[in-house]
């Protein structure tokens, strides 16, 4: 898929490489005949010689000129467009090389989406696994606007008409002055296309598809600061181009992302733990710290899908994962290791700190559902416990197996280790 973004990337530097040809010609040309001193000599004369007075010569000379600086304004106009296109296209040709999150990048390609279609707002709205909501995933406005606030709002698909027009026809739409004061106040059609903006006066929906389906929409904005500009037919064909390259992008960003991650609780999945799990020891050594294993095991869960049932139990399980992630640091890694276990992986921390983490994991699953369960965690230190995956899984898991038969509900490694409050100094940060 990256393939079509270097394809376009070879095109313009093809362009480009004909208009400096042109110029060059064109310099020549001037150089040998346009010298405006000597130009007007040059056709006073031909003009005498062939019956013209020495205005139409004039003229003449005055209109060739004129032709010149338009070309030469062109010129670097398509040049500078060109250099936008150029920087934008490799922004995202990375993108979809590279392991990049969806929010690492999509920011930096709603701007330069605004500043190559010369628009004043740029929002790129995603739709939802579900394909019934759409979600603003980035948000940009140019200095005269105030930049909008709800990058993370999500709005019901069959709510937005304007919208899902976009999305069911895979063509642009475009609203002028008149179309965009129509739009319902409090509607949700001008709460996503304004983005709360009051000065809008254009509004171009462009839907990012890749094979033949749409992943979002792609929605520009125009202000009408000091003339209103429409959106023309060049800028809907360059706004579409765009959007086709940032769906490639955003598509292999998705499938990068459901390779690492799992569709229920939204953690990391058991494949992506080795590889992490390798990257973490090598920091270990590196800056000589310790870095811990936790393996967490629900208490009673299996009760809750026997009595409530499944659909339940995945409720319980998402919001204990989403609990989980938040009780731990932004540096600490947390897995679906499956079932209603989990593994999580602290850095750069010590036995103090594990045990801390233990109790912070604990109090997050207790808050996390109405139902009555628990958790029990065996933990494993680098290097104390083991040197490998291998080595630390096995003694995890071998002390999460004491954990749940002593009632302890944590343990360290296979050793006597008991949860002393008083002996834990470390801060959480």
């Amino acid at each position: 898929m990256k393939d079509a973004i270097q394809r376009d990337l070879t095109k313009i530097e093809r362009r480009e490489s004909h208009l400096w040809f042109l110029v060059l010609g064109l310099l020549v040309l001037f150089g040998a005949v346009i010298a405006v001193p000597y130009s007007f000599n040059l056709l006073r004369q031909a003009g005498s010689d062939s019956g013209l007075s020495d205005a139409s010569a004039s003229r003449m000379a005055a209109g060739l000129f004129f032709l010149v600086t338009l070309f030469c304004l062109y010129t670097l106009h398509t040049l500078l467009l060109n250099a936008r296109m150029k920087g934008l296209l490799a922004e995202m040709n990375r993108a979809a090389a590279s392991s990049m999150e969806l929010d690492d990048f999509l920011p930096s390609i709603a701007r330069k989406i605004a500043t190559a279609s010369s628009v004043n707002t740029c929002r790129i709205a995603l739709l939802e696994f579900s394909r019934t909501t759409l979600r603003v995933a980035s948000a940009f406005a140019d200095a005269g606007a105030n930049p909008p606030s709800d990058t993370e709002s999500t709005y019901p698909l069959d709510q937005l008409f304007v919208c899902r027009r976009a999305t069911a026809t895979l063509q642009p739409v475009v609203l002028h002055r008149r179309d965009v004061a129509h739009l319902p106040v409090g509607g949700k059609d001008r709460d996503l296309l304004l983005g709360g903006l009051d000065n809008i006066h254009a509004v171009l929906i462009v839907p990012m598809v890749t094979q033949d389906r749409v992943l979002g929409l792609v929605i520009l904005g125009r202000s009408a600061r000091v003339m209103p500009r429409r959106f023309n037919a060049a800028t809907i064909a360059l706004a579409q181009a765009l959007a086709r390259h940032a769906a490639t992008a955003i598509d292999q960003a998705q499938l990068k992302r459901e390779a690492i991650h799992d569709p229920l609780t939204n953690l990391y999945n058991r494949r992506h733990f080795s590889e992490r799990l390798r990257e973490e020891i090598y920091r270990a050594d590196r800056h000589s710290h310790a870095t811990a294993v936790l393996l967490c095991d629900l208490d009673r869960f299996k009760a809750v899908n026997d009595t409530l049932g499944h659909q339940v139990g995945d409720q319980v399980l998402r919001e204990v994962a989403t609990h989980i992630q938040a009780s731990t640091r932004k540096t600490d890694l947390v897995f679906r290791w499956g079932g209603d276990e989990i593994v999580v992986i602290l850095s750069e921390t010590s036995r103090q700190g594990a045990l801390l983490a233990a109790d912070r994991i604990r109090s997050a699953v207790r808050k996390a559902a109405e139902v009555d369960i628990d958790v029990s965690i065996g933990v494993a230190l680098y290097p104390e416990h083991g040197r490998n995956e291998d080595e630390l899984i096995r003694t995890a898991d071998r002390a999460l197996y004491i954990a749940k038969k002593s009632g302890e509900k944590v343990r360290i490694g296979e050793e006597d280790y008991q949860l002393d409050r008083r002996a834990i100094t470390v801060v959480w940060t």
